[in-house]
């Protein structure tokens, strides 16, 4: 009996797949056995993430640089996925920045141009990738779309404005479209995942930037902080989130639609 987890064959986007993150999605998906196209704006880091994954054994990626507020650069990649697959299990809405600015701070360009980012490309996204994604739901193969949100697009983070109301709009475009979409006879489910604190990436330099305005004497304070403020008492790991990545793309979730599955340790809870 195959297992539900098991992605062999399924054809998966990941965006901002060059490094932190979604190089990690790319290398756990890869690992059990889907094929995948992976883009970003970084095309010199993407090869190398793509060539580590075909020394791994799996089968190398389809590399795209890519801009994804660009709609052309969408609808470019969406004419030769079609070519080249001709249909698409899964897309990963992963790209996005993190601006660690106090609200005074907060300029309306910054502002915007985290939105266009972390909101606008998943909107484009899913609307580009919509013939493809329904052509593996009308195959009989349950399709879907994870949009990367973050805890604080459920609750509030110190200098995280413009970040914050981008990821909690991802969380409720995620289940507008997850809901009108099988009502329009699209077999595919739309779920957000929301990463808590972690040991890489943002979290990193979000615990900098409150070193440099004073507020911890060093990253291991901020570090301290935070850890104790998580029930379990220590951030999230890139490896953990895209595990669960890989349950809401495989067919182990297929009745969990329009859902946040949030992984941060019990941060949220308290």
């Amino acid at each position: 009996m195959t297992s539900s987890f098991d992605l062999t064959g399924n054809k998966i986007l990941i965006t901002g797949a060059a490094n932190g993150l979604g190089a990690v999605m790319a290398q756990v998906l890869s690992g059990l056995g889907a094929e995948l196209a992976v883009t970003d704006i970084d095309g010199e880091k993407l090869q190398q993430v793509a060539d580590s994954i075909e020394k791994s054994g799996a089968t190398k990626p389809l590399v795209y640089q890519q801009d994804v507020c660009c709609e052309e650069d969408w609808e470019r990649i969406a004419s030769d996925l079609t070519t080249t697959w001709g249909a698409l299990d899964g897309l990963v809405n992963n790209a996005g920045i993190m601006p660690h600015i106090p609200f005074p701070n907060t300029t309306l360009e910054i502002f915007r141009k985290t939105q266009k980012i972390n909101v606008e490309s998943v909107f484009i996204g899913i609307q580009t990738m919509l013939p493809l994604l329904k052509q593996a739901g009308e195959q009989g193969r349950s399709a879907s779309v994870v949009n990367v949100s973050s805890i604080f697009g459920q609750v509030a983070g110190p200098l995280h404005s413009a970040y914050c109301a981008s990821k909690g709009a991802v969380r409720l475009l995620t289940k507008s479209v997850a809901t009108e979409l099988p009502r329009l006879g699209y077999n595919i489910r739309c779920n957000s995942i929301h990463p808590g604190i972690m040991d890489v990436g943002v979290s990193m330099t979000g615990m900098q930037s409150l070193v440099d305005l004073g507020v911890f004497k060093g990253v291991e304070q901020a570090a301290a902080h935070f850890a104790s403020l998580i029930p379990q008492g220590r951030p999230g790991s890139a490896e953990e989130i895209a595990n669960g990545v890989a349950y809401l793309i495989s067919d182990a979730s297929t009745l969990m639609t329009g859902s946040e599955l949030t992984l941060d340790g019990g941060f949220t809870a308290i």
